[in-house]
């Protein structure tokens, strides 16, 4: 989903002439979204239950482990801990190097924020949100599909506070909900990733068929 103008971001990279007149394009950007950013509420409430976890306990492991019977990679709270707090990406500063590389392990900013939502003291949604500057991904979702809207509303309360300008997904029931409902998208796309896989492992179980958009090495990047 492209939600806010990045012309400065994507425009450089197709053409060495846009790369010189890159704050002509920044400027475009400023008034392209002081005009899109009004469909935005200048102050939009936080969804109720929601909460932020430095560490993931039993509680989020209780949670999440019905959902896994048909996943392949079945990523428990010890290897979502360990991704939160080592994460491959580092915010700081680029440099000549690492600006050679399309997987980089530098960016300005990158974070992760794990996220639950309660209803009645009980856990109804869990999201890790990956940020990397203004673009936003959800490496892992879990939720029931009676509390699809209460999931959107947070994915789209957090786009809106962190101010994203692009959002990748491929959890397929929210890929169908932005595909079919309003979305704060400008434009949407479709997009295809591919998974490569040893022959050791070959082959998979028809009942392991689900994968999290972070599973493999989607976390990392």
């Amino acid at each position: 989903m492209y939600i806010r103008s990045d012309l400065q971001q994507w425009l450089p990279l197709k053409h060495i002439f846009l790369q010189k007149i890159n704050p002509l394009l920044q400027f475009t950007d400023k008034l392209i979204n002081l005009v899109a950013d009004i469909r935005f509420p200048r102050h939009l409430p936080a969804p109720k239950g929601l909460h932020y976890l430095d560490h993931l306990d039993d509680k989020v492991q209780d949670f999440i482990l019905p959902f896994q019977d048909d996943q392949y990679f079945k990523r428990g709270i010890t290897e979502l801990n360990w991704i939160i707090q080592n994460p491959w990406i580092i915010s700081g500063e680029e440099t000549d190097i690492s600006r050679r590389y399309y997987f980089s392990s530098i960016a300005k900013e990158f974070m992760f924020r794990a996220t639950v939502l309660y209803k009645n003291d009980n856990i109804i949604a869990f999201l890790l949100f990956a940020k990397r500057e203004n673009h936003l991904k959800i490496p892992y979702c879990y939720y029931r599909e009676e509390h699809t809207e209460s999931v959107v509303k947070t994915i789209v309360y957090h786009i809106n506070i962190w101010k994203i300008n692009t959002c990748t997904l491929f959890h397929t029931e929210l890929v169908n909900y932005f595909s079919k409902h309003q979305s704060p998208a400008l434009y949407q796309k479709k997009v295809k990733r591919h998974y490569i896989i040893s022959k050791i492992f070959q082959p998979i179980p028809e009942a392991l068929t689900v994968l999290q958009d972070g599973d493999g090495d989607c976390s990392f990047t």
